[in-house]
């Protein structure tokens, strides 16, 4: 059959085989692109909303504890530092003048102590022998009394040997009357000796009470010296530190991170930060995650990559490493993650304090999963 317009003709069977081609093309693309939708696997990241370097133990504060001027400083700030080394020197002549009060005033105490120690010791001696010649008259005197008393007796017995033979007419009237007048005499002496040993026996006990409330009194005041002496040495003993003390040192070995302005003569307080160290020990990524993003999602183990602000990671590259802690819940409206390094691009100069943002791999999912997932939201 002949057409009357082949080249139109031409022209439309052209345009059909071409519309084929690209349903051909268009459908290969199609699955292609479905085969990558469904089969193909993404590695699944949460970033952090906030990441930092920190040392491994975390900065030192050094504060300053006691008050005083600046008399220099010795530490360079960025500089490396070794434990004890000095940092800054206070004036130490106000802590020095308080230590040498309180040693003289020790001093002076303690003196006073050990004088009266040896005052008691001789009160002690002195009573000692005081209260044995008292105790020696008392028994000489109750010696006496007992003499006293076997005479009484003798002459009561003569008495009435003598009444009797008056009785019985054997014996004149004076003889009686000799008998019944020694009799009353004895009884007289035996009184005077009885006398005697209560007034020796009150003296003795008198005197212990005397001798006894002077000994209290000299412990009484010893007492009270060994307290003052006791504080005094503490006293000392805190001048000591407080002495130490105005020379601040570093508690760990490090670099100085931060360091207050302080010039020659000013004033520091007790409290005051000084100087920040930060421990030459590994430093750890630190990193705040939103709570819904990052519980029970990440986990220890997990691989990360660090993207630091100061080296743009398009031309640094990333510093990877792994999970180390996750916080158990949120703080302050953030969940904690902390990671190590492993892995850091040459030309990256770790150091405390940078700050970047942590991205944590989670998990490998083909893009339909990770689509529907964020379609559910």
């Amino acid at each position: 059959m002949t057409h009357a317009y082949p080249r139109s003709q031409a022209i439309l069977d052209a345009a059909q085989r071409g519309r084929g081609a690209r349903r051909l093309v268009v459908l290969l693309v199609l699955s292609f692109w479905a085969l990558w939708f469904f089969a193909s696997s993404l590695t699944v990241r949460v970033t952090s909303t906030s990441a930092r370097l920190v040392s491994g133990t975390g900065p030192y504060t050094v504060e300053a504890s006691i008050s005083g001027l600046v008399e220099e400083v010795l530490a360079t700030l960025g500089a490396p530092i070794a434990a004890g080394a000095a940092l800054v020197r206070l004036d130490p002549d106000h802590a020095a003048i308080d230590l040498e009060e309180a040693k003289t005033v020790t001093k002076q105490l303690e003196a006073e102590q050990s004088q009266l120690e040896a005052r008691r010791l001789r009160e002690r001696q002195a009573v000692d022998a005081t209260l044995h010649a008292h105790r020696a008259a008392v028994e000489v005197a109750r010696q006496e009394l007992r003499e006293a008393e076997i005479a009484r007796r003798l002459a009561e017995l003569h008495a009435s040997r003598w009444q009797e033979l008056f009785d019985e007419g054997l014996s004149s009237r004076a003889e009686l009357d000799t008998a019944l007048g020694e009799l009353e005499r004895q009884k007289t002496f035996e009184q005077a000796k009885r006398t005697a040993v209560e007034q020796l026996q009150w003296e003795l006990d008198a005197e212990q009470d005397r001798q006894a409330a002077t000994l209290a009194e000299l412990d009484g005041r010893i007492a009270r010296l060994q307290g003052e002496s006791e504080s005094s040495r503490a006293e000392v003993e805190r001048s000591r530190e407080e002495h130490a003390q105005t020379t601040l040192r570093a508690p760990i070995s490090g670099r100085v991170a931060t360091l207050h302005d302080l010039q020659r003569g000013a004033t520091v307080q007790p409290g005051q930060p000084v100087a920040t160290i930060v421990s030459d020990e590994a430093l750890r990524v630190v990193a705040e995650f939103e709570p819904d993003r990052a519980l029970g999602r990440i986990q220890p183990g997990q691989r990360c990559q660090l993207r630091l602000d100061a080296y743009p990671w398009t031309q640094f590259g990333t510093a990877e490493g792994s999970v180390q802690r996750v916080a158990l819940e949120p703080r302050g409206g953030s969940v904690r993650v902390e990671a190590v390094l492993d892995s850091v691009p040459s030309g990256i100069e770790l150091q405390h304090g940078l700050t970047g943002r942590l991205e944590v791999e989670l998990e490998d999912a083909s893009p339909a999963v990770v689509t529907l997932r964020f379609l559910a939201r």
